[in-house]
């Protein structure tokens, strides 16, 4: 990720177009301060643009990690509280008798 980084400032614009993507592709959350910079200070349109969705794209992997984590969260709960109801159900039904 370092050297994408430093690619940001090559003066070839192929260069820059090129590694402004691979950081959006990478994912890496790391890279969400040097893509700003780029988004708010490159003046070709083409690479700010490009910034821009990358930083979507590293912003929305990241939601939906923390989405899917808080969902499996809530099932570990609710599949632990429904095995307390159930023993609580056969417990009940075993004192019926």
């Amino acid at each position: 990720m370092e050297r994408l980084v430093e690619m940001l400032t090559e003066p070839g614009f192929r260069a820059r177009l090129a590694a402004v993507s691979a950081l959006g592709n990478l994912g890496d959350a790391r890279a969400e301060g040097p893509l700003n910079g780029i988004h708010q200070s490159e003046p070709d349109g083409r690479i700010r643009r490009t910034a821009y969705e990358a930083l979507v794209k590293i912003r929305t992997g990241r939601t939906s990690e923390e989405g899917l984590a808080s969902l499996r969260s809530r099932l570990d709960s609710i599949t632990e509280e429904n095995r307390e109801l159930r023993q609580r159900i056969d417990k009940l039904e075993g004192g019926a008798d």
